[in-house]
């Protein structure tokens, strides 16, 4: 089985380890950008009683196909806006999203795939941070979620606007820092309370997991590093993610969740990153020994 790496965003951490690795030479790796496949790929594909048939044919003559032969490693993360920069501003919207629903049709159409669109992604869910609070709840796991407000912050209760807040976007993840009252002004419609304790980090591969304190000199208690460790999976099913960093907050009361990402920035650095990655692909993805 020929594996195929579609990717959007050659910066990003999975797909800058796979693209700098040697992961292509020993797996033989077919790497193909969002750009090369709608700038230099020749897509004929085919709808029939049997379904969809997918097939792009590269540059060098090689296809790909939605059969047996080829397993699709997913890491379309979003359209990048510069592919259509040739394109007259009254049709590049449009063109987007053409070319996003394609997407979808198109990797959902691989029998072999890593990450298969999800809500509101192309590869797997991407949930706001409210809806990921509210799916935690739900699921009665042994850690809070953040005290947030939704809405018209004007209409806020006054003894509230006195405390810290992060102001933020529902669908920011990665910003968590305090702010004075002052930002009321502002016209902010969602902000949150930021959990107490240490932030922790838990990088999530397949089966395998590391958990790490975001600032090297914090300490997690035994206990708290157990309640993790714990969730880490139970969490990755919930939001059906195959590569998975979430955020938690430790202290000596227990443990909140803070958010869930498939862009593992905070772990990127990791001596250990490179190797767990490599491992997941060759062992848990394509069943190489």
């Amino acid at each position: 089985m020929t594996p195929v790496f579609l990717y959007s965003h050659s910066e990003e951490p999975i797909t800058s380890t796979i693209l700098s690795s040697s992961l292509d030479i020993e797996l033989g790796i077919i790497k193909l950008s969002l750009r090369d496949l709608l700038k230099d790929t020749l897509i004929l594909d085919e709808i029939d009683e049997n379904g969809a048939k997918i097939e792009w044919t590269l540059p060098s003559g090689a296809k790909i196909s939605n059969s047996n032969k080829f397993y699709l490693l997913n890491r379309v993360l979003s359209i990048p806006e510069d592919l259509f920069n040739d394109f007259a501003e009254e049709d590049k919207a449009y063109s987007i999203s053409e070319f996003r629903a394609y997407l979808a049709f198109s990797i959902e159409a691989f029998p072999n795939c890593l990450d298969k669109p999800g809500a509101f992604g192309l590869s797997g869910n991407k949930f706001s941070l409210p809806r990921q609070w509210n799916i935690i709840k739900k699921a009665n796991l042994d850690i809070a979620t953040p005290i947030h407000y939704l809405g018209n912050l004007n209409f806020m209760n006054e003894n509230d606007k006195k405390e810290r807040w992060v102001f933020s976007t529902p669908n920011n993840y990665y910003y968590w820092k305090e702010s004075q009252n002052s930002n009321f002004q502002n016209n902010f419609s969602f902000a949150f309370k930021k959990p107490p304790g240490v932030p922790v980090v838990c990088l999530v591969f397949g089966k395998k997991i590391e958990i790490f304190s975001y600032y090297p000199n914090d300490e997690i208690s035994v206990e708290n590093y157990s309640i993790i460790k714990e969730c880490a999976h139970e969490i990755t099913r919930l939001f059906e993610y195959n590569i998975a960093e979430i955020l938690f907050f430790s202290n000596a009361c227990g443990v909140s969740f803070g958010m869930i990402s498939n862009i593992p920035y905070a772990s990127k650095n990791k001596i250990w990153f490179s190797s767990m990655l490599s491992s997941f692909i060759k062992t848990e993805v394509l069943n190489v020994v």
